[in-house]
């Protein structure tokens, strides 16, 4: 982590913040990347909005995105309500959902 947020004499705490939303996100059943491109099919919401653009959930980390945008609340309209760390983890609907165990899974007492 050191590298990623090192900046100076300190850490740069909005690259930091954005980073922890993205995991976050994941953590509450975002399990899917927002794609930064609507070329293609991307993702609707029931809405009809498209579920593409800027935001915390793509896959790359935006320096200028470090705030949930409302692209990313519509991607929490569409989590998996089934997997996420709101409720108890099931791990046999993580493996059908991503066709595979995450490979790390935060989790506290």
């Amino acid at each position: 982590m050191e590298k990623c947020f090192k900046t100076g004499s300190g850490y740069d705490q909005k690259k930091f913040r954005a980073v922890m939303t993205h995991e976050i996100g994941h953590q509450v059943g975002i399990w899917r990347h927002v794609p930064l491109s609507c070329k293609g099919e991307p993702l609707r919401h029931p809405s009809g909005a498209l579920v593409c653009g800027s935001a915390v959930m793509n896959a790359v980390l935006d320096g200028d995105i470090t705030y949930v945008t409302v692209i990313d609340g519509l991607a929490f309209d569409l989590r998996n309500q089934d997997v996420n760390s709101l409720r108890p983890l099931n791990f046999e609907l993580m493996r059908n959902e991503l066709g595979q165990l995450p490979t790390c899974v935060y989790r506290s007492k």
